[in-house]
């Protein structure tokens, strides 16, 4: 035993110089030695400890740390829940650090909470730190709570963000370094400010090459990678043909390097997919199969996840994968029930197969419809569902069918421009005046009642007003210009369009109106003779659910609208490709 006890004064001091020099390996082997002669020193096995983790030994290091409490009379809680957060065992984690003051403690804590996406926590968290600590690591922790606050912005529950909230927490980040603007970037991308989150990341940009004009350009391409990811990001957003080939060239330059960032990597991929659409498609099913692998699922957020899911289903949809497309998008829908684009897939999948006949009969797609109605029955919320079940009975010749469904729209979305000009191009296509009348009749009481001197309810009164003119019906062609005179007052070409409606069927009653138009404009009413054809093209005539109707040749189904991806916070860094 004496011998034993000779020995090991020695190995500490080996041991001693190899936590110096960093030397995890040679740390273990020493700290095997020393407890392996006396299994209860304690400093040994605190070496021990931080070697394995080092190491990234996480799954060893928490075997070891099972006798600690027995052993020593200490648990080293911290150690063993920094472990179980890197085996992404995150609840366990949480666990471990009840009781638990520590700033480093609660540095932790903060970043399970993050991980876990219990954001609101997270950021009041880092909020306690930020006041209550004075470190080094300060802007480290401002970065952090910057990274939860976007988070916050980006993937959290938008019903529960309070909107003055948000941009009163945004206004009080920190903007010293490129890390903590490139958060506060992404919280401004969350909150929809995008031109000042372009600025906010050339700013990050800026700083970013500043800070590391010595370093390598490994290092400096790793840290400019994420905020290059954005401003793409930006670039997609707009719409822009050319700003778009740009982002694309940035996803591809960015995917194809050696970068650390697996998740970064990840959205990239998927936001190339979406960039691919319809086009490429051996490309998009390449990188959606990277986005889609199991080692990086829990690096990214449940948002990003499904959107990099839904856009596996979009690839299964046009590359013809008709069963995978069903199945992988029916599978989803069973832990996310309320997510309308999923369904939307599956019914652009039966769409496809065009199965004909059915209850619904004139060469409707039964399967695609009668799933459309049930699904409409479920999910009254489902507007874009209700638009997609017009467009099919739209594409099949069915223009009442389609028109009826539109009519279960809300109002607020029923009677707004394009739908109104959709409803009257289908009615008109078969000729229904009436059911025209009644349709703008209902539109004008839902505007009357609601916004009486909204514009989009002088336009309707106009509309109906020229749609009853170029019929015939001029006595209620008059009674709406009435109506709208009321609103607009002394407008001299209402007051022309009213005289001659009542010179139609009653003359004394257009010389009496005749008498307010100016001398300059009483032209008007004489030259306004002509038949007045009521164009629905005054509105936004572009449908709401697709291509115009028309009665001769039905167009193709149309393909469900991506959902893409979003990857913006900062723990991760991320962006939001449409998502979000």
């Amino acid at each position: 035993m004496s011998t034993n006890v000779s020995i090991v004064p020695g190995l500490y001091s080996d041991l001693n110089a190899a936590v110096k020099a960093s030397e995890w390996e040679k740390v273990l082997t020493i700290s095997n030695k020393v407890l392996s002669e006396s299994p209860d020193e304690q400093k040994a096995f605190q070496c021990k400890t931080a070697a394995l983790i080092h190491l990234g030994k996480f799954e060893d290091c928490l075997h070891h740390l099972k006798p600690s409490r027995s052993k020593f009379g200490v648990e080293q809680k911290f150690e063993r829940a920094y472990c179980e957060y890197r085996l992404n065992r995150l609840a366990e984690a949480l666990t471990s650090l009840e009781n638990c003051d520590s700033p480093r403690d609660q540095e932790l804590r903060a970043q399970v909470l993050y991980r876990l996406e219990r954001f609101n926590e997270s950021l009041a968290l880092y909020r306690s730190l930020v006041r209550n600590c004075a470190d080094d690591y300060g802007e480290e922790r401002e970065a952090n709570m910057a990274a939860a606050c976007a988070a916050r912005c980006l993937f959290g529950d938008a019903e529960q963000l309070n909107d003055a909230d948000e941009d009163e927490a945004i206004k009080l980040l920190a903007r010293d370094t490129y890390d903590q603007l490139y958060n506060v970037a992404c919280a401004l991308i969350g909150r929809g400010r995008l031109d000042e989150a372009a600025e906010t990341l050339s700013e990050a940009e800026r700083a970013c090459r500043e800070a590391l004009a010595e370093d390598d350009q490994e290092t400096l391409m790793e840290e400019l990678a994420p905020i290059q990811f954005q401003q793409a990001y930006l670039a997609q957003k707009t719409g822009n043909q050319q700003r778009q080939q740009e982002a694309r060239k940035t996803y591809q330059s960015i995917a194809n390097a050696k970068l650390a960032d697996a998740s970064l990597l990840a959205v990239c991929a998927n936001n190339l997919v979406c960039a691919n659409r319809d086009q490429n498609l051996f490309d998009s099913k390449k990188r959606i199969k990277f986005a889609s692998g199991d080692a990086l699922k829990q690096k990214l957020t449940k948002k990003q996840k499904q959107a990099i899911a839904m856009n596996q289903c979009l690839v299964y949809l046009y590359s013809n994968q008709g069963d995978l497309c069903k199945r992988s998008a029916e599978q989803l829908l069973k832990s996310d029930p309320n997510n309308e684009t999923l369904a939307l897939i599956v019914a652009a999948q039966l769409a496809r197969e065009r199965t004909p006949g059915g209850a619904s009969g004139g060469g409707v797609n039964a399967s695609a419809t009668n799933y459309l109605e049930s699904l409409c029955a479920q999910q009254p919320d489902f507007v874009q569902t209700r638009i997609a079940l017009a467009q099919l009975f739209a594409q099949a010749g069915s223009p009442r069918q389609a028109c009826e469904a539109l009519k279960q729209l809300p109002p607020d979305l029923l009677f707004s421009d394009r739908i109104v000009s959709a409803v009257m191009r289908l009615y008109a296509s078969v000729e229904d005046r009436d059911a025209v009348t009644e349709f703008l009749a209902d539109a004008r009481r839902h505007y009357s009642e609601t916004e009486p001197d909204d514009e989009k309810h002088k336009t309707l009164l106009k509309l109906s007003a020229r749609f009853e003119q170029s019929g015939g019906n001029y006595p209620a062609a008059a009674a709406l210009y009435s109506e709208l005179l009321q609103l607009t007052p002394n407008d001299q070409r209402l007051i022309a369009s009213l005289v001659h409606a009542y010179a139609q069927f009653d003359p004394p009653k257009a010389e009496e109106t005749s008498r307010l138009l100016k001398e300059t404009d009483s032209l008007l009413a004489l030259t306004s003779g002509s038949r007045v054809d009521f164009d629905a093209d005054q509105l936004e005539s572009s449908f709401a659910f697709g291509s115009k109707y028309s009665a001769k040749r039905a167009p193709g189904p149309a393909k469900s609208g991506e959902k893409e991806a979003a990857k913006q916070a900062a723990a991760s860094p991320a962006s939001a490709a449409a998502a979000q």
